[in-house]
């Protein structure tokens, strides 16, 4: 029996290689004659910049930059072999994990560190950017990315504004002088984790399905929903805004902004990364694949590395097992994803944050009551 671990982290929790090596431990326990093959996944979130790296064989490099609230911390982002291509985590600077919980203010807070990051890839001469949406904590639009990269965001008289969302609504005029990408030549990629449009009509689509997660008051909801459609309009039809394109949405619209006024390329992140592992042949070769990651839920349809994998598993009709921590979904949802079975940690309704000294173990246990109950319904020959 061979068997595929690909799973995601579980966030807070779990790295996708330790969720891979718990799920491991679990199929030796199970059976130690099964062969196993970790394949851990990322989809444009934490670990994307780390996982691709390792994948190319380059080196991850140290630095510091800002944390949404103007903090120097210190971050880490990919260099490829060749030194042409970086990867970064737009979650390293500007990441929701780097803040408290009564630090997450979105209206205060920014993704200047993300830009700051970028240009000190671009100090390094790199060809290529591949930026890694997700996990931020911020909804500013991007617009302290940009300026970190030197644009000067001005409100309606010229004034220069402090790049937050409490201020996305102000911005009227961009001085592109000083953009430090402005006549360069580097390939600028986006990996988006869900595949969502930056807003729509509805306060609660687009960007803002992440809003209370990132910690805006549903006070502020409708302030900044408006900010956003003032701020969408204004780079549509003075730049070259792509408001509508799926995974614009991703952390808080961090791509938005720059896409605007610099060539750019947006891809689904699990796609991506899938495709960089080459998981469609991990895939053929192998008997059964299990996947995770920390919840399963509405949006793990909109580009998450279950929902891609699982499509994968379909085409090749192998069996795809998923253990996650929470699982919000109805069997018949789960089902339409094409998973075999779903195995949570928690039991239905669990509401506090997963024990991280027991999280390995936990993760053990549950693929192991998962191998257990899903046997009877492996083809004949394969236990």
């Amino acid at each position: 029996m061979k068997v595929l671990i690909a799973p995601d982290k579980f966030k807070g929790t779990l790295s996708a290689q330790e969720a891979a090596e718990a799920i491991e431990e679990a199929v030796r326990r199970h059976d130690p004659s099964w062969s196993c093959l970790l394949r851990p996944l990322a989809d444009g979130g934490e670990g994307t910049a780390a996982l691709l790296t390792r994948a190319c064989g380059g080196l991850m490099l140290p630095t510091t930059a800002s944390d949404a609230l103007f903090r120097g911390v210190r971050c880490e982002y990919g260099v490829s072999p060749d030194g042409k291509t970086a990867f970064i985590d737009a979650s390293q600077a500007s990441g929701l994990q780097r803040l408290s919980p009564n630090e997450r203010t979105p209206l205060k807070t920014s993704s200047r560190g993300t830009g700051e990051m970028i240009a000190q890839a671009l100090q390094r001469r790199v060809k290529r950017i591949v930026l890694g949406l997700g996990g931020t904590a911020t909804l500013d639009a991007g617009i302290g990315m940009l300026h970190a990269l030197g644009v000067v965001l001005q409100d309606e008289d010229r004034r220069p504004l402090l790049p937050t969302a409490a201020n996305l609504g102000k911005v009227e005029y961009l001085n592109l002088s000083p953009f430090v990408l402005r006549d360069s030549k580097v390939e600028l990629i986006f990996l988006a984790d869900v595949a969502i449009p930056l807003i729509d009509e509805d306060p609660n689509g687009g960007v803002m399905r992440f809003a209370r997660q990132k910690g805006l008051p549903d006070t502020d909801r409708i302030y900044l929903h408006a900010a956003f459609g003032k701020f969408r309009n204004l780079m549509d039809s003075k730049y070259k805004g792509q408001s509508k394109l799926p995974g614009m949405g991703s952390g808080g619209g961090i791509a938005f902004g720059l896409a605007a006024i610099y060539p750019s390329m947006m891809y689904s992140g699990a796609e991506w990364v899938m495709r960089e592992l080459e998981i469609e042949a991990a895939i053929h070769a192998a008997d059964l694949v299990i996947t995770g990651e920390g919840q399963l839920d509405e949006t793990t349809q909109d580009g998450k590395c279950i929902s891609v994998l699982a499509g994968l598993c379909a085409k090749q009709q192998k069996n795809i097992l998923a253990v996650v921590g929470r699982n919000k979904l109805q069997d018949e949802d789960s089902a339409a994803l094409g998973l075999m079975a779903v195995e949570a940690i928690d039991p239905p309704g669990t509401t506090g944050e997963p024990d991280r000294a027991s999280a390995f173990d936990a993760l053990v246990q549950a693929t192991l009551r998962a191998l257990r109950r899903m046997a009877p319904a492996l083809p004949q020959g394969q236990i």
